[in-house]
């Protein structure tokens, strides 16, 4: 602070502060802005105490020896980093712009403090105390400050700033773009071609006018036009023909008499057309070219990728046309349908009761086949009639339990049932088709169909199954891949069966013999892969759980004349039981997890979306509906969907029967 006396002023030191560097580094430029705030937090501290004096006060001065510092306080505060605009905020509430003004670093007292000096050192320090001898003299003898701004300040934002050159699009390629046909672009070509001529030669007597429909020349006078416009259009880049030239120098483009740009190739001497000869050059990436595959593409029937672009490469060469061939060709919506193929959810996780051991036919699977021809006895004539399988699996052990059923009735199923139940114990739970899989079988299972949709079959199997707590699940309609343990039963049934019944009709009780017999053949079968070391003969099969060991072994020596002390049988059988089961956990269970199909994850459908239902038609005719609702699985993949036909019809099926449409942004062809 200065005090007047006479004609000079009296400077003297009336406050000092400072403060220690931060721990974490800081640039040079960061530590004068900091100094800087210090200085107008401690002007703005003694100013309070000088408020009575306010009146008497001159305007404050503030000084820094910082170039950059001063260039920051006069950079609008949107163009600096957020460290910097913090504090440059803090400091001109204090002290504004014009306030602030550059002291050379000899000159600034302040360096003595942050140099730092002893004590000692500062009490006889003229400088510390008095500051600069020119401040001591009037303001027009002070130094004038020379110091320039940097033009570059660091720590500010960079001002992106880009030069967007805009073509103008020539008037005939935009109109052009609003056509989706090929053939109605040419003909309006023609017509806006005709309207010009006649316009020209109105009143010339030695012209006459065109009226009428188009005529071929008429037709080709409008592809002319719409060639030159896209030509123009595409080199318009290219200064001139030189560079044309040079670009595309191995095609050895010319230009013609009609003003078109051509190839010119090797083939002059070759005994075509001239048009195949030297094919008119067109951009691949203009709307024009796309039309011409499309028009293509529908006047030859759909062909490959390599007749098309050889029927097209006979009158245009257009680069890179393979590949707007094939990009065309996803857009066509006869051609998708024609190769649709569904969709393909990564296969679920298998349930909670094919890996976890429980006891055998605790949770059971049931499935039909047939019919089959039913001899009534075995007189040479005697009528034939019909009988189903009715195939019980076990959805734990694989273990099968086959049984004949005569007619299609809730009374012959249920009595089945409980001949299963007398024999195997009772399930828990019990899982099938939902029943239209019957459908696309054959002829013959329309009947077993009807049956098993009819709602009172349905009704009561219910009530019967609720008197014993038993619970019934049915799998998504059309979904045979999600009861593929009972298929695979009824494959290997029908195997044996192919292979010697001969097609013989046979009686009830040879016919239930039979299915006896590929029943223990088929408990007998081993559940993991064999192992080819001669000592290794054991295996496990389904047949363990039910007696033991495979219902084909040969019989054990008798243990009657073995004294019971020698024995103690529950705990043999208990031992045994508890080694199959660990057994089928050690080696069955680890063949199960590999995903055999369907390991790669496809993305989930979404309500709205478009599908085709895939049934036994030709594809062609298949027929689209809506997905109106999603059925997502434990692991949130969907697999099931409801969905709903252009009649309002609703139906709930697999994922795998449908086929997604793909969001078409070219119109589909007719």
């Amino acid at each position: 602070t200065g005090l007047p006396t006479s004609d000079l002023w009296n400077v003297q030191l009336l406050t000092a502060k400072s403060k220690l560097a931060p721990i974490k580094t800081l640039t040079i430029p960061r530590l004068e802005l900091s100094g800087a705030l210090l200085l107008s937090e401690l002007y703005s501290s003694i100013s309070k105490f000088c408020e009575p004096l306010q009146q008497n006060l001159l305007e404050p001065i503030f000084y820094t020896d910082s170039s950059i510092v001063l260039g920051w306080l006069q950079t609008p505060t949107y163009k600096l980093q957020v460290f910097v605009c913090n504090r440059v905020c803090r400091i001109l509430d204090v002290a504004p712009l014009q306030l602030w003004r550059h002291v050379s670093t000899l000159d600034n007292p302040s360096d003595l403090g942050s140099r730092g000096l002893l004590p000692s050192q500062l009490v006889g320090n003229q400088h510390w105390w008095n500051g600069p001898d020119w401040l001591a003299q009037p303001e027009t003898c002070w130094p004038t400050s020379t110091v320039s701004i940097p033009r570059e300040l660091p720590e500010t934002k960079t001002d992106v700033s880009a030069m967007v050159v805009v073509a103008e699009e020539h008037p005939l390629v935009l109109w052009m773009s609003r056509f989706s046909n090929y053939e109605a672009l040419i003909r309006s070509s023609a017509w806006v071609q005709r309207w010009f001529y006649n316009l020209k030669h109105v009143g010339c007597c030695c012209c006459r006018m065109r009226t009428g429909t188009l005529q071929k020349f008429e037709l080709d006078i409008g592809l002319i036009a719409c060639i030159k416009a896209v030509q123009t259009e595409f080199f318009f880049k290219y200064a001139s023909l030189k560079q044309i030239l040079k670009r595309f120098e191995k095609l050895m483009p010319f230009v013609d008499s009609d003003g078109i740009l051509r190839v010119g190739g090797r083939l002059t001497h070759a005994s075509i057309p001239e048009s195949q000869k030297h094919p008119i050059f067109l951009p691949h990436t203009s709307h024009f070219s796309s039309l011409i595959v499309d028009h293509y593409h529908r006047m030859f029937l759909h062909p490959s990728s390599s007749t098309l672009q050889a029927v097209i490469q006979s009158k245009f060469w257009i680069p890179a046309l393979r590949r707007l061939i094939r990009t065309r060709g996803f857009l066509c919506l006869k051609c998708y349908r024609s190769r649709a193929s569904p969709v393909c959810p990564l296969m679920g996780d298998l349930p909670r009761c094919r890996v976890n051991g429980e006891r055998a036919f605790q949770h059971v699977g049931v499935d039909f086949a047939g019919p089959f021809s039913l001899k009534e006895s075995n007189r040479r004539k005697a009528a034939l009639g019909k009988v189903y399988l009715c195939l019980f699996v076990c959805m734990a052990t694989k273990a099968l339990h086959l049984e004949a059923v005569t007619k299609l009735s809730t009374e012959a199923f249920l009595a089945s049932f409980e001949r299963f139940v007398a024999r195997r114990g009772l399930p828990s739970d019990v899982y099938s088709d939902n029943g239209t899989n019957f459908l696309g079988a054959s002829n013959y299972l329309k009947e077993l169909y009807q049956w098993f949709q009819s709602s009172h079959t349905k009704q009561e199997i219910t009530d019967y199954l609720l008197q014993y707590r038993i619970t019934w699940h049915f799998n998504p309609p059309q979904t045979p891949h999600m009861g593929g343990i009972w298929e695979a039963g009824v494959k290997s049934v029908k195997g044996h069966l192919q292979r010697i019944g001969n097609n013989t009709a046979l009686t009830y009780e040879e016919l239930a013999t039979l299915f006896s017999k590929i029943e223990a053949i088929l408990n007998s079968r081993p559940l993991c892969p064999l192992s080819s070391h001669p000592s290794e003969t054991d295996y496990l099969c389904p047949g363990h759980f039910l007696v033991g060991g495979p219902l084909i072994a040969m019989p054990e020596p008798s243990l009657l004349d073995t004294r019971e002390n020698l024995l103690s049988r529950w705990q043999v059988v208990q031992r045994m039981s508890q080694q199959f089961w660990d057994r089928w956990r050690s080696e069955y269970l680890s063949t199960l997890q590999r995903r055999p199909k369907w390991y790669k994850q496809s993305e989930n459908m979404a309500v709205d979306d478009l599908v085709l239902l895939k049934d036994d038609s030709p594809p062609m005719r298949w027929p689209i509906a809506k997905v109106i609702e999603l059925h997502p699985g434990a692991d949130g993949i969907v697999r099931v969907v409801t969905i709903q036909t252009p009649k309002r019809a609703t139906f709930k099926r697999a994922v795998a029967k449908l086929v997604p449409l793909l969001p078409l942004s070219y119109p589909s062809y007719p």
